[in-house]
């Protein structure tokens, strides 16, 4: 019997973007049970009902099949980690060309695990816990370079580690409450033509230089979410245990403690290190 994961990403199958694989542009694109992107969202919103529920309908499509030694709580983890893949697969790395994440040890900076998978030899890592940071370097020493934002900012960081050349590419994972500051340092820390995406939805208007940018022959993507077949090819390295997924410390609970599991999300101390999972069979 197959064991599936059923990404809670829905679209319509029929517009341009479905049409032409780029499932996560689409014009009805939304997560079931949960909230749409788009003006034309309710209408999957509708079709597929489901989310903090024992039973959902999922269609084919979102399908992603598991290895049979991955357990369900890992791969709950699918999420995050597949958001940080499909930013990863936008930057196209390549070996030499080092990374930054802002927030390296969060629930979503975390997911840098998969960067050596993905042909990155270098990564720099900043965040404010430095024992949580050095817990992450631990996981890549020989990759991993991190950096409190307690000693200093990360920009300046950045150009004392690489001889002032700065880096090649550059993801924020810094959520709408973090400072502007911060965002705007990793900006600052890219090489020239280097490249930023965001995964973090950082929000407000934050001011950046565009002159600058274009000089640098600089970009800045936005990403959401990942693709099923981006999240196939997850579990597809968790078939070789090229991705290691015992790093996660499991909390779970069960469905009617929802409200309970959300309000610790923040308040573990553990950072991205900890999976909070919701079990539907109590």
């Amino acid at each position: 019997m197959h064991r599936w994961l059923a990404d809670v990403g829905r679209v319509c199958t029929t517009c341009r973007s479905c049409r032409d694989g780029y499932l996560t542009t689409c014009e009805s694109f939304c997560f079931t049970g949960y909230f749409g992107f788009t003006p034309s969202s309710p209408q999957l919103l509708d079709r597929y009902p489901g989310g903090l529920a024992e039973y959902m309908i999922a269609p084919q499509y979102a399908l992603v099949r598991l290895p049979d030694d991955l357990a369900f709580e890992s791969a709950a983890r699918f999420g995050y980690l597949g958001t940080m893949y499909a930013a990863l697969r936008k930057l196209a790395p390549e070996p030499g060309s080092p990374l930054l994440i802002n927030g390296i040890n969060g629930i979503l900076g975390i997911g840098a695990l998969l960067a050596p998978h993905m042909g990155v030899t270098k990564m720099y890592g900043t965040g404010r816990d430095r024992a949580l940071l050095d817990r992450v370097q631990a996981l890549c020493p020989c990759r991993i370079e991190t950096h409190s934002l307690h000693d200093g900012p990360v920009d300046e960081w950045i150009a004392e580690e690489t001889g002032g050349r700065g880096v090649d590419m550059y993801i924020d994972t810094l959520g709408p409450g973090a400072s502007h500051s911060t965002f705007l340092g990793g900006i600052r820390s890219l090489a020239r033509g280097g490249r930023a995406v965001n995964i973090g939805a950082i929000a407000g208007d934050v001011p950046i230089d565009v002159h600058s940018m274009m000089d640098q022959e600089q970009s800045l993507i936005g990403s959401c979410w990942f693709t099923p077949s981006e999240g196939q090819a997850m579990s597809d390295l968790t078939a070789v245990h090229a991705l290691d997924l015992p790093v996660f410390e499991h909390r779970q609970y069960p469905l009617d403690a929802v409200n309970e599991a959300i309000s610790q999300v923040d308040n573990s101390g553990a950072g991205g290190f900890t999976n909070f999972v919701v079990c539907p069979a109590s």
